[in-house]
């Protein structure tokens, strides 16, 4: 991932940012398999979003279509039991679609799932470009920004 790449090559060359090894354990052990947890399941509630979403819609253009060939019976004076019969499973797999999205909340989970990773990744990239409460002052050591960093993931963490 991008994210990280900053992160491996700051390691690999010795770079200016000094990461004790308790941070980099800390990286590597909490911070990239909850970014990683965090990205798979929005990954996995969009695919279920859509897989549903795609279901709703075929159900519905299989209806439009059942309702038209039974719209030409009709006019023959042909009544078929089954095109009325697989109508009425089609719209009972709609409803039963959109009672499942609205109980199980797929597409509230990968909003928040998403959210948490940008936020995971926007901390992260703030610590590792020192910018904002990360950049350098005087009378601030590296130590001091790496336990507000630990703080601040684990603060992000623990509210969602």
């Amino acid at each position: 991932s991008e994210t990280f790449q900053f992160y491996e090559n700051s390691t690999k060359n010795n770079s200016t940012i000094p990461l004790s090894p308790t941070l980099t354990e800390y990286i590597e052990r909490r911070f990239i398999p909850a970014l990683n947890w965090y990205q798979n399941g929005a990954r996995s509630n969009s695919m279920k979003f859509n897989i549903w979403k795609i279901v709703i819609i075929s159900s519905a253009l299989f209806i439009a279509v059942l309702n038209a060939l039974t719209l030409g019976l009709t006019n023959q004076s042909v009544n078929n039991p089954h095109v009325i019969l697989a109508s009425a499973v089609a719209a009972i797999l709609i409803l039963t679609s959109f009672a499942y999205l609205q109980a199980s909340k797929i597409h509230e989970s990968r909003i928040h799932f998403t959210h948490v990773k940008q936020r995971l990744e926007r901390e992260y990239q703030l610590f590792m470009l020192r910018a904002k409460h990360y950049a350098k002052r005087e009378g601030i050591n590296d130590s001091y920004s790496s336990q507000l960093f630990v703080e601040n993931i684990e603060s992000i963490l623990s509210n969602e």
